[in-house]
């Protein structure tokens, strides 16, 4: 019954966080109106996509024919020597993380679950990260800390749906400090200072 339960709560979130309906704040009204008993997880939930909404979108420049070729050459050689590095991925950093595997990941890291997904959608710049920290977090997720570090330099992914209610190109969004986005994670003063200590 248990596991029953603990299915149509994810569920319920999965409803919540995908939907298309009305604002956050709308559908947070709605869907603790119809289950109050998980108002505190949908508030959470809310509070993370909202701070997933607030990703600056920067005024795109045209790029030159030269740096656009550059930057294609450097892509290739990055793929090539994956390719041929010789620890090849089992799976991708946060592969299969759902509710369950992003809660156990803000635990071991001491941080709540707005940070580890933001972690997720590489929202924070991967030049932000000392190897204390850095590993900490490959250790939290069980990942390895080369393929962990190539996983944050990618660009910042965009939220489930978004491309698909896309009118145009799809824009990229700038990615954040890590004081910014322990700051919009909502992290208190004691989980910044010990991310900061890594």
């Amino acid at each position: 019954m248990s596991a029953e339960n603990d299915r149509f709560r994810e569920d319920i979130l999965i409803d919540f966080a995908t939907s298309d309906v009305g604002t956050v704040e709308q559908r947070l009204a709605q869907f603790s109106h119809e289950h109050p008993e998980m108002a505190s997880e949908l508030e959470s939930l809310a509070r993370d996509l909202n701070a997933m909404a607030r990703t600056a979108r920067p005024e795109l420049e045209a790029v030159d024919d030269g740096a656009a070729k550059l930057a294609l050459s450097r892509f290739a050689r990055i793929e090539a020597s994956l390719a041929r590095s010789p620890q090849v991925w089992a799976r991708a950093p946060f592969a299969g993380f759902g509710v369950p595997e992003i809660k156990a990941a803000a635990t071991a890291l001491g941080v709540n679950r707005s940070f580890i997904i933001m972690l997720r959608d590489r929202v924070i710049a991967v030049e932000e990260f000392g190897a204390g920290l850095l590993s900490a977090i490959a250790t939290a997720i069980d990942a390895q800390v080369d393929g962990l570090r190539d996983y944050l330099g990618m660009p910042v992914a965009q939220p489930n749906g978004q491309m698909m209610k896309s009118d145009g190109k799809p824009v990229a969004s700038t990615k954040r400090t890590l004081e910014e986005a322990m700051e919009d994670a909502g992290l208190d003063d004691e989980q910044k200072r010990r991310l900061l200590s890594l």
